[in-house]
């Protein structure tokens, strides 16, 4: 069964073709291309561009990526650093380069411990559930809480 419009006989699967025949002309004002930078300049977590310009190996940089990113890298540098700049007996006689490492040093670890906040919430989130877990699906419950004896070695 084909379905038509009373008034022109066309199938319903032909109006879509002759509505873009009256909107063809108004298509062909717009741009047939259209490429536009958002925030030019910028790179996003995870978008960093290796290539032969940039990189003698660009594969190998890639490869080393994927293990540790550049911020895990810069990290245990400056963890390192930081430790030889403690024992270091004339640390004292540097205090402007040495104290402006410390203090983004010191800034660095109050981000990284932040997560951990957000991380005890979700404990304590997960210790709620468990417990109207207790009472509405005992079994599930059971099983759960030996996996968690398990973990805490109890």
């Amino acid at each position: 069964m084909i379905l038509m419009t009373a008034d022109t006989g066309l199938s319903v699967f032909d109006l879509p073709l002759t509505m873009m025949s009256w909107a063809r002309p108004f298509l062909s004002l717009a741009p047939q291309t259209l490429s536009q930078s958002i925030l030019p300049g910028w790179i996003f977590t995870g978008s960093v561009n290796v290539t032969e310009e940039n990189s003698r190996s660009p594969a190998t940089e890639r490869q080393v990526l994927t293990e540790y990113s550049y911020g895990r890298q810069l990290g245990r540098i400056m963890d390192v650093l930081h430790d030889l700049i403690e024992d270091w007996p004339d640390a004292k006689s540097h205090p402007e380069s040495v104290g402006e490492f410390e203090k983004m040093w010191k800034e660095v670890q109050k981000i990284k411990n932040r997560p951990a906040a957000g991380r005890v919430q979700r404990v304590e989130g997960a210790i709620r559930d468990l417990r109207e877990l207790r009472d509405q699906d005992p079994r599930v419950f059971q099983r759960l809480s030996g996996e968690l004896r398990e973990l805490l070695g109890s």
